[in-house]
């Protein structure tokens, strides 16, 4: 298997793109303060990013299937059995009280989170151009006022047209992250 690994899992988030998600946070931040932030995000593999998002905002949300197979250029999906990511999530997570996970799809989760207006959504689920475009469509209008779009893989070509196309991107940052304030 290709990827660096930590603690025998692919690291998804190696330092370097760790920081770009770091830059993301202090971007908003320049906005509101994330301490005081609700958020969702959809995709989390085995939860590198929602741990470092979960030091930063009130709560988090994370909405993740863990389906096998769900996509065969997806290397988070190839790598391992999703069920073991969701067990690595859950042990990664459970000593943090502000993060909350969804085992559903996203389509599905939309039933459960649509009842709250969230301060900041991260799109990192299926990287294909229908998925992005989707999720963008289901969940902006969740956002409160002035609230934050943002999701991963900017760099591939489906996730790129379907946020051009849905959303002007108001930065981009060095991890392949994109926002947009609404």
């Amino acid at each position: 298997m290709k990827g660096p690994r930590a603690e025998g899992f692919i690291v998804m988030r190696t330092p370097y793109y760790a920081d770009g998600l770091e830059d993301l946070i202090t971007w908003i931040n320049t906005h509101r303060p994330t301490s005081e932030m609700r958020m969702l995000e959809i995709g989390s593999y085995v939860g590198e990013s929602t741990l470092q998002f979960a030091k930063h905002f009130k709560q988090v949300v994370s909405i993740d299937p863990y389906m096998e197979n769900y996509d065969d250029n997806d290397l988070a999906c190839n790598a391992w059995p999703l069920s073991w990511a969701y067990n690595r999530f859950l042990e990664n997570t459970m000593n943090h009280s502000n993060i909350k996970s969804i085992r559903m799809t996203s389509d599905e989760a939309l039933n459960v989170v649509n009842k709250y207006r969230w301060d900041f959504i991260y799109i990192d689920a299926l990287h294909t151009y229908e998925g992005v475009k989707n999720d963008i469509q289901n969940y902006r209008g969740l956002l409160i006022p002035g609230g934050f779009l943002a999701g991963h893989d900017y760099g591939w070509e489906g996730v790129k047209q379907a946020v051009d196309e849905s959303l002007i991107v108001h930065q981009s940052f060095k991890d392949t992250s994109w926002i947009t304030k609404l």
